[in-house]
């Protein structure tokens, strides 16, 4: 891996060094015995495979399977709420959703839709696909607007609204070292609204094929015991495909709901326990077993970054 090991002044490398601490960190949340080596090579092939594209013949394939289910009267009357994960080719499930020719609302982070707004105006799927900042304080008004309307939204529940610890509305559910903090607001104004919610998420098997894991529509009756299912389904797959999942459940891709601690000498300051990340014109060190941020001095933050070019070109 090619770090530099100066000022990281350049934003997109930046990015990088933060997306491999937040990789790193959550993977090892979630799978402890997996060395930070490891790591890097689940990251280096979840990358090749977000640049999956879909056939024309896996399109009509697994878009038969999702329009079967659009055609139910529930759907087709009330819309619905597609629960996914960010595991697999999961960039593919909007592309296949907004061929049922219905309106689509995609749940993302602010980031998200700063990245890709702009890149979706320009694509074809447009008329049928909306993305919405989460972030954004009208976010909540624009999502009920759609459901008492029938338009159709996409979440993924281990991004954007798996908000953390100080998630007001969510439940609390073990995954290997931590817990993950995930919200209950859309699976509640699900069972509110009589709306039917389908877990959905992409794959590929070991055959190279990309396979579309569907659940049932269903109503939700209890918002805590549906999105427990959903999660044990995903964990299941996750074990089974580790390198698919992105790795997103626990740290974020910004500093701002998190508490920056001071340093405290008493800690032995090393890769891979603690990992670069450079914010603007500041140095922090993510702590891989806490997820907890540190801001450092310019000299800790290059012996950091040092350790992990020598671990990681090893």
């Amino acid at each position: 891996m090619n770090i530099i090991t100066n000022r990281f002044d350049n934003g997109d490398l930046s990015f990088k060094i933060r997306d491999f601490a937040h990789y790193v960190t959550n993977v090892y949340a979630a799978l402890p015995e997996l060395d930070v080596m490891h790591c890097y090579q689940m990251m280096k092939a979840n990358e090749v495979l977000q640049r999956r594209m879909l056939a024309d013949s896996m399109v009509h394939e697994l878009h038969d399977a999702i329009k079967a289910l659009s055609a139910w009267p529930e759907m087709e009357s009330k819309g619905c709420i597609w629960f996914s994960f960010h595991i697999g080719p999961y960039h593919l499930l909007a592309q296949l959703l907004a061929k049922l020719n219905l309106p689509l609302y995609v749940l993302v982070s602010k980031q998200v839709y700063d990245d890709y707004h702009h890149q979706l105006l320009a694509t074809k799927v447009t008329e049928h696909v909306c993305l919405i900042n989460v972030e954004d304080s009208q976010s909540i008004w624009r999502i009920k607007h759609a459901i008492r309307n029938g338009i159709q939204i996409l979440v993924y529940l281990d991004g954007n609204m798996g908000a953390g610890p100080k998630l007001k509305h969510g439940i609390h559910l073990p995954l290997g070292d931590r817990w993950w903090h995930l919200s209950t607001v859309l699976a509640k104004l699900a069972r509110q609204h009589h709306v039917l919610v389908v877990p959905i998420w992409l794959f590929v098997d070991n055959e190279q094929k990309i396979l579309l894991k569907l659940g049932v529509p269903q109503v939700v009756v209890d918002e805590t015991e549906f999105l427990q299912n959903c999660f044990l389904q995903f964990y299941r797959d996750m074990l089974r495909y580790p390198e698919q999942w992105k790795g997103w459940l626990f740290a974020h891709h910004d500093l701002s709901g998190s508490t920056s601690i001071p340093i405290d000498s008493s800690k032995s300051w090393c890769f891979p326990d603690f990992l670069p990340y450079p914010v603007n014109n500041k140095y922090f060190l993510l702590e891989r077993s806490t997820g907890l941020f540190y801001e450092t001095n310019d000299d800790r933050y290059q012996h950091i970054c040092k350790g992990m070019e020598i671990k990681l070109s090893s």
